[in-house]
């Protein structure tokens, strides 16, 4: 029976998603089998916790590429009189993967 008012917890990041499975331990409750829980990032220790953290992997070296460009075309516009910048806010779609780990009870894909 599941002891927990929720049943599951997405985490802005791997590191808050293991802390807050070891803080969930501290009170007897038990992933998945109390609360599911998903980190986001992808960090290499999520696969070597109890129970492994199941997480939304995204890709660093694009994100790198696209965060670089970005500023690399900031430094190179050209800036208003007034020293404004009025160019719109830009978007990126960073490459991503699920991986399915104990955390969740999810079978790996």
């Amino acid at each position: 029976m599941n002891a927990s008012p929720i049943d599951g917890i997405c985490c802005a990041n791997d590191y808050v998603a293991l802390n807050i499975m070891r803080g969930l331990a501290d009170f007897g409750l038990r992933a998945p089998a109390d609360v599911r829980i998903i980190g986001f990032d992808g960090i290499a220790e999520g696969a070597y916790a109890t129970p492994s953290l199941s997480t939304i992997a995204i890709d660093f070296d694009q994100l790198a590429r696209f965060t670089l460009d970005a500023l690399i075309r900031r430094i190179d516009e050209t800036h208003h009189a007034d020293g404004t910048d009025r160019r719109p806010a830009s978007r990126a779609i960073v490459g991503h993967r699920l991986i399915a780990r104990e955390s969740t009870g999810l079978t790996p894909c």
